[in-house]
């Protein structure tokens, strides 16, 4: 039996872009854009969003802004029970100012964040299938 010399695996010298790779990926998904060059690409994205929403019409882009603001708080409300407990005492406590201003149904929104509380809950007891009390993280 002929001896097999491992030490040619570990010693391969890696091309330019198999190291840009290993680069851009600890980068971008292990660090999760906490570094300049995230922060810098993260600016640039801002300006095709910024440029869209001002060539729009107002309502279409109020509409846009409230979407790209509302969506990642639906998300956030789904798995941090504090933060959706603490977005509903606000809208609660918001109710009263919406209605003397406008006619949108303001409530149906705390309504809509409460399912979206219930739902949040029920995906953690799925994962987790503790039924105790919440616990507040």
């Amino acid at each position: 039996m002929s001896q097999i010399n491992h030490g040619e695996l570990f010693t391969r010298k890696r091309s330019r872009m198999e190291q840009l790779r290993d680069w851009l990926g600890e980068r971008l998904l292990l660090q999760k854009l906490n570094n300049p060059l995230g922060m810098a690409l993260l600016l640039l994205a801002t300006l095709p969003v910024s440029y869209a929403l001002a060539t729009l019409d107002i309502k279409l882009s109020l509409i846009v802004f409230l979407a790209l603001i509302g969506f990642p708080m639906v998300v956030w409300c789904l798995f941090n029970l504090t933060f959706a407990i603490g977005l509903m005492l606000l809208i609660a406590l918001m109710v009263p100012f919406g209605a003397k201003f406008t006619t949108a149904p303001i409530g149906t929104l705390l309504d809509l964040l409460i399912l979206i509380c219930v739902v949040g809950i029920l995906l953690r007891q799925i994962k987790e299938r503790d039924w105790s009390l919440p616990n507040f993280r």
